[in-house]
């Protein structure tokens, strides 16, 4: 199950970068239960240390994720 740890940071920095561009309106009717869920329920079901460790490969970067070319943030 920690095998899922870097592809939920991976969201996580998107929705990351998404509230960075986005007015906060918008992200709240978008992103933000996502984002509140991943953060909140999600995430802490995991050790800290396979959290840390996905952590350090884990880039700030679209190309991680299968995004459409409207759906990037750069």
């Amino acid at each position: 199950m920690s095998s899922l740890v870097p592809y939920l940071l991976r969201l996580k920095a998107f929705f990351a970068r998404q509230f960075r561009q986005m007015p906060r309106e918008q992200f709240a009717a978008v992103f933000a239960p996502y984002a509140r869920r991943l953060s909140a329920d999600i995430l802490p079901r995991f050790e800290n240390a396979a959290v840390a460790a996905a952590q350090r490969d884990v880039g700030d970067e679209d190309a991680e994720l299968p995004l459409r070319a409207e759906e990037t943030t750069s």
